[in-house]
C-alpha cells in the first residue's frame, strides 16, 4: 500500500506543478534583453498566424513589429503574437522598422481593452501541463496495475 500511496503522491505534486503560473514559460532568460527602441502604438493587421504587426505609434508613424526571430519557421519558443486593435508598450531589440521582438522583451500590452495574450507562453504552459499530467496518470496507471497484480 506504500507504493500506492507514493504514486498518488507524485501524481498530486505533479499536477499541482502545472498549476504554478508560469512555471513552462517561454526559452528566455530571467530578465528581458536592453531594448535598442521604446514606443507605444496600436497594431492595425497582422500576419503570419499574428507574429508579425503593423502598428500606428503614437507618434503617427506606421512601422512593423516582428515577433519571432525567424518569420518562416512554424514556431519558435519565444514567439510573441500581437491582436490587431491591442495597444502595446514595445521593447525592441534594433532601431529600425521592421523592428525585432519576441516573448523575452518587455514588450506589454497597454490600456484598459485587454484583447489577447501577447505571447504563446500561455499555450505552451497548456500543452506541456497537459503532457506532464498525462504522463503522471500513466505512472499511476501502470504502478496500480502492478500492485493488483502482485497482490494475487
Amino acid at each position: 500500500m506504500t507504493f500506492v500511496r507514493v504514486l498518488v503522491i507524485a501524481a498530486i505534486l505533479t499536477m499541482a506543478g502545472v498549476a504554478v503560473p508560469g512555471s513552462a514559460a517561454a526559452s528566455c532568460a530571467e530578465s528581458p534583453p536592453p531594448a535598442a527602441a521604446i514606443f507605444t502604438g496600436t497594431v492595425t493587421s497582422v500576419d503570419h498566424g499574428g507574429r508579425r504587426a503593423t502598428v500606428k505609434t503614437d507618434d503617427g508613424k506606421t512601422v512593423t513589429v516582428v515577433g519571432t526571430p525567424d518569420i518562416d519557421a512554424m514556431a519558435t519558443s519565444v514567439d510573441r503574437t500581437y491582436a490587431v486593435g491591442a495597444r502595446y508598450e514595445f521593447h525592441a531589440l534594433n532601431a529600425s522598422s521592421p523592428f525585432m521582438d519576441n516573448a523575452c522583451t518587455a514588450t506589454r500590452q497597454v490600456g484598459a481593452e485587454t484583447v489577447a495574450p501577447t505571447s504563446r507562453s500561455g499555450r505552451a504552459v497548456a500543452i506541456g501541463g497537459g503532457v506532464v499530467v498525462l504522463a503522471g496518470l500513466a505512472v499511476l496507471t501502470v504502478g496500480l496495475l502492478r500492485r493488483k497484480r502482485l497482490d494475487a
